[in-house]
């Protein structure tokens, strides 16, 4: 008996079996778990790349972050420096400059507002003394009764709650219009250093504007 089928040409070949449904089965649930291994580990290189790309986007807005504050610290310091260049003083939320001439209280306060500031309006004690001690001279304030004689009123259109009159003052001495404010001369005490002046005394005047460092 033969254990192999004789083709016309003389060739044998193993006789074809057929594949039983198991066995096909199992082939499909290996090519099934092959697939879901590859789809697995698709997902997982995708959540690290999407972690890699959300860790980048990150440290990219840090950086442009640090960057801003970092130019806006430059021009902070290239604005104080600046403003101590040009003769202004830093106090509590404000700029003062101090000058270094003479002119009447109209003049002054054109000054100030040339410079985008105002003569300085006193908000405080603690801003009055530390004005007191900027300039042994009198100098301008932003304090008025030329509108309206006996109400004072600073520039910014406040009216006068807390004034820091030397003794006697405001006296219009000798009957004269004695309109506008300079803090007197530094041997008087801080607190009483106000006196109303004739406004067309040449005085020199200090400046005020807002700003932080």
């Amino acid at each position: 008996h033969q254990e192999h089928a004789q083709t016309l040409s003389g060739v044998h070949t193993d006789t074809w079996a057929p594949k039983t449904r198991d066995q096909l089965q199992a082939e499909r649930d290996q090519v099934q778990a092959r697939y879901s291994a590859m789809t697995e580990e698709r997902d997982q290189l995708q959540a690290e790349r999407d972690q890699v790309q959300a860790r980048y986007s990150a440290m990219t807005e840090e950086r442009d972050q640090l960057q801003a504050e970092r130019e806006n610290l430059r021009a902070n310091l290239s604005f104080i420096s600046q403003q101590i260049q040009q003769g202004w003083v830093y106090f509590s939320s404000s700029w003062y400059f101090i000058s270094t001439a003479k002119k009447t209280w109209e003049d002054s306060r054109r000054d100030c507002v040339g410079r985008t500031a105002d003569l300085l309006v006193i908000n405080s004690l603690e801003e009055q003394v530390f004005i007191h001690g900027l300039k042994k001279e009198g100098f301008w304030i932003g304090l008025t009764d030329k509108y309206q004689e006996g109400k004072w009123m600073w520039v910014d259109g406040t009216e006068l709650t807390t004034g820091y009159w030397d003794s006697g003052q405001p006296n219009s001495h000798g009957g004269t219009d004695e309109d506008c404010v300079a803090k007197w001369l530094e041997k008087s005490a801080a607190e009483k250093s106000w006196h109303d002046v004739s406004c067309n005394q040449q005085v020199f005047w200090v400046c005020e504007k807002m700003g932080y460092l």
